[in-house]
């Protein structure tokens, strides 16, 4: 079972759609995907110099999304691997087994999908220090994710009068999936018509809601290559579907920055939007459910620091 977390918004009804003046408020929205965390006993706050420092990291999904194995990779900077008796090779590292999204038991959270990534078991720092140094241990993290939206929406004879079963214009209440990539607003408007038949308009505003970057997911060279991503492969996320219950849309036009390969950029601030329209063809009036799907690669940088303790009257002993 799969927890959704809700954005709140007004619902305001316009005479003739969406204004420049609508405002909403929003209640926070869980930003969690991949957990990179030190793993029970790895990187302890202090150590002596010439003392093992073991290097493992526990990775945990605690979002709504799959991620197979091999779409988590993890990249060691801030380091000499030299200096710990380590191979340059030791510090890229990716995962091997498929990490499930989370699930609830009751009211109990579950993190179905974690793994345990070692670096190196036998790292030491074998220097002679005079003074204490703070090794600062930087684990670049960049994965697959995705995010799904929910939403309603209103068809019903636009120039009708009277109470209608819903309204065709206004903001929408949302629930997006636990992930970095989060929709904030989203708000439909009449959008004329075509041979009789009404058309709606969705707006739809999107943030990257987490600590860390977005990019695309088919960079050259793929999810390890995520160290050396241009400013072009940022921001990128794609919609793999827009369904209305449950059922792809066959009148859907997209308006608004969606290139070919159904991608749109996040500006600088890590906020984007896009929109399209839905043709109503037939007669019924029924308020629907529509389904956003999102997919992006993501990466982010978790800080770990140990202190060397320096034994200036001891010649460092690595085993």
């Amino acid at each position: 079972m799969r927890r959704m977390f809700v954005f709140i918004v007004i619902a305001l009804v316009f005479l003739s759609g969406c204004t420049g003046d609508e405002a909403t408020t929003t209640t926070p929205v869980s930003s969690e995907g991949m957990s990179t965390s030190a793993y029970a006993g790895s990187l302890p706050s202090s150590v002596y110099e010439g003392e093992l420092i073991p290097m493992q990291f526990l990775v945990e999904n605690k979002g709504d999304y799959n991620v197979d194995s091999g779409d988590y990779f993890l990249k060691i900077k801030g380091i000499n691997p030299t200096v710990l008796g380590l191979d340059e090779t030791d510090l890229k590292q990716s995962s091997s087994e498929d990490m499930d999204a989370i699930s609830s038991f009751g009211d109990e959270t579950i993190v179905s999908g974690q793994e345990v990534i070692t670096v190196s078991d036998s790292a030491c720092y074998n220097n002679d220090l005079e003074n204490d140094l703070t090794l600062s241990v930087h684990a670049k993290s960049c994965y697959s994710y995705g995010t799904t939206a929910s939403a309603s929406a209103c068809f019903v004879e636009i120039s009708g009068t009277g109470d209608g079963i819903c309204s065709p214009s206004g903001f929408k209440t949302v629930t997006n999936t636990i992930a970095p990539i989060a929709v904030t607003e989203f708000a439909q408007s009449p959008a004329g018509e075509n041979n009789g038949n009404p058309k709606y308009r969705f707006r739809v505003k999107v943030q990257n809601m987490g600590p860390g970057t977005v990019f695309d997911k088919n960079v050259e060279g793929g999810l390890e290559s995520c160290d050396e991503i241009s400013r072009s492969e940022e921001n990128v996320v794609y919609i793999d579907s827009i369904m209305l219950d449950g059922a792809e849309i066959d009148n859907l036009i997209y308006e608004g920055g969606i290139s070919d390969d159904l991608s749109f950029r996040l500006d600088s601030t890590g906020t984007g939007s896009f929109s399209f329209i839905i043709e109503q063809e037939s007669d019924l009036e029924y308020e629907g459910d529509l389904d956003i799907e999102f997919s992006y690669a993501y990466t982010q940088t978790d800080i770990f620091r140990t202190i060397i303790n320096a034994l200036p009257d001891q010649a460092p002993n690595c085993p």
